[in-house]
């Protein structure tokens, strides 16, 4: 446990200075505002462009390697909001509905605000469905499926609920886009569905879902389709037990994923998903290091700051380093998850500021061409937008004092263990001086020392509110005195305190069966362990474990 609390306490020194980073960052913005209203006349030039152009301009802003996804954002915006205007010919309305499918796409892949990812993607199926657009609403279905993909990848607290709401919108993408003869779409979700067998296990659950497959008609000599087929054989070949054929047809996979696009990038995604792939069968099959040298293969392939994919290999790096008993690699890799997912709240936090920004300049421009009155309405947006970064500021510095406290508090759980373990000798001699006159011999306290063990061990009995020493006495056939006597030489604590640790010890169990008590509260939890209240249990678990039971059952859910 102190290896661990010592990792989890590095991990909070270094988020309270990443959040001192941060404010520095929002000071950044605040000078960065007055500098973008110097290309005002920029955006009152794209808000003229045809919506063709604009999309095509923020796909290469979207796909270049320089850092332009802001002005991706505006071109979509543009484009989107012109749905609003009405009188649309229909072709415009398709266009509006890329741009809001692109805009969802945008924040879920590069800013991590799922929040609004879902909103521009919702936002879209509606204008889609209204429209009857069925090819669109399929892919967006798509799209839907792979923001709760993500957004479980990244290790999120209710990860299984995602997976689930990301297989029906699958399903849904994948009959409507046999409805209209989609091929990006099927193929797609084909790899989805072999994805998600494959990185869960849960290989029965989809395996009907990837069978259609083999009935798609198309020109089979596309790269697409030759590599979704080697991912789909992959999952064949585990329905049918058979992992090394499996792996043999991930790496196949590979060659057909060089020729699907000219986009580094989406290479890169690619490859790792193969690699990340192998990995999860290699470990099912205990061959753990060459599960980690293929994740390291993608680690190392990974040339740009692919976020979500860079978590979930620390993720799997930390698990697989672990069960190999690699101590130090594991807990590198166990603290890098968690300054990957820092930074991914990091961007999200960035993303929607940077948006606040675009939208800001975006409405600036369309003022200018309606109202032409461009300076005095872009003065007080640069006053609106500092008074928000002032107060957003000032939110930070009450986080960061927040952050102080909760980094106090693990640090007196810490040192009242350490004033524990050093009074324990002193104990041990006071100990032999009250029992001095005792007239059990050495043998005679072993023995009744696992009868106590025996009656403790068993959580039906500790468990009831009113267990006693008296009660242990009865039990253990002897007097209260003698077993408080071989508790106290034993453990060199009282009986009340021993029986509180091993409580907690079946509290810890409990937690982390989400099956057998997943649906009880702490209250209900602390009653069921014998505790008289919720605080009285809560303050125990801080005092043996170092955290509170909330923080621990989400721990066991990340390890």
């Amino acid at each position: 446990m102190s290896g661990y609390s010592a990792l989890y306490m590095q991990w909070l020194k270094e988020r309270s200075q990443w959040g001192v980073t941060m404010v520095a960052l929002w000071l950044c913005l605040v000078w960065t505002v007055s500098v973008r209203a110097t290309s005002t006349d920029n955006y009152q030039q794209w808000a003229h462009w045809p919506s063709e152009t604009l999309l095509d301009k923020g796909i290469q802003y979207r796909d270049t390697t320089a850092n332009l996804a802001d002005s991706a954002l505006v071109c979509f915006s543009i484009v989107a909001n012109r749905y609003y205007e009405g009188k649309q010919s229909l072709d415009e309305v398709r266009n509006s509905i890329k741009a809001m499918i692109s805009m969802g796409c945008m924040y879920y892949y590069l800013y991590f605000d799922y929040e609004k990812a879902l909103y521009y993607l919702n936002e879209a199926l509606q204008v889609a469905e209204s429209h009857g657009q069925t090819d669109m609403v399929a892919s967006i279905h798509y799209d839907l499926a792979n923001l709760y993909t993500v957004y479980a990848q990244i290790g999120r607290a209710n990860a299984p609920a995602a997976y689930q709401e990301a297989l029906r919108y699958f399903r849904m993408a994948y009959k409507e886009a046999c409805g209209s003869n989609i091929l990006t779409v099927k193929l797609n979700t084909i790899l989805a569905f072999s994805d998600y067998a494959i990185t869960t296990g849960q290989i029965d659950e989809v395996i009907a879902d990837v069978q259609p497959f083999d009935t798609i008609k198309c020109d089979f000599s596309l790269p697409k389709y030759q590599y979704a087929r080697c991912i789909r054989q992959a999952v064949g070949f585990l329905h049918e037990g058979n992992p090394q054929e499996a792996l043999a047809s991930l790496d196949r996979s590979v060659e057909h994923a060089r020729h699907v696009s000219n986009a580094d990038a989406l290479f890169t995604r690619m490859f790792s998903t193969v690699c990340a792939l192998k990995a999860h069968i290699l470990a099912r099959m205990n061959h753990y290091d060459e599960a980690i040298a293929e994740l390291k293969k993608a680690e190392q392939m990974l040339t740009y700051d692919a976020k979500d994919i860079k978590v979930d290999l620390c993720r799997l790096l930390y698990l697989f380093n672990k069960e190999v008993g690699n101590t130090a690699e594991s807990d590198k890799y166990h603290l890098a998850y968690y300054q990957q997912k820092d930074s991914i709240l990091l961007n999200d936090k960035l993303g929607n500021i940077k948006e606040l920004e675009f939208r800001n300049e975006l409405e600036q421009a369309n003022d200018e061409i309606r109202q032409m009155a461009k300076r005095a309405q872009w003065q007080w947006m640069i006053t609106i937008t500092a008074v928000i970064v002032a107060l957003v500021i000032l939110t930070m510095l009450v986080m960061l004092w927040r952050n102080y406290r909760s980094i106090h508090a693990k640090n007196q759980v810490l040192y009242q263990k350490s004033l524990e373990s050093l009074s324990s000798t002193a104990t041990a001699k006071n100990m032999a001086n009250k029992y001095s006159s005792s007239p059990l011999d050495q043998d005679t306290k072993e023995e009744l020392m696992q009868r106590v063990r025996a009656v403790m061990d068993q959580p039906e009995v500790i468990c009831m509110p009113d267990f006693t020493v008296a009660l242990l006495a009865e039990k253990v056939n002897t007097k209260p005195r003698h077993v408080s006597q071989v508790i106290n030489e034993h453990y060199e604590k009282g009986f009340n305190q021993m029986l509180s640790e091993y409580r907690i010890k079946e509290a810890c169990r409990r937690l982390v069966d989400t099956q057998g008590y997943g649906n009880l509260s702490i209250e209900g939890l602390s009653a069921g362990l014998g505790f008289k209240s919720r605080s009285n249990f809560v303050s125990n678990f801080k005092r043996v474990v170092g955290m509170s039971p909330s923080e621990y059952k989400n721990q066991s859910k990340l390890g």
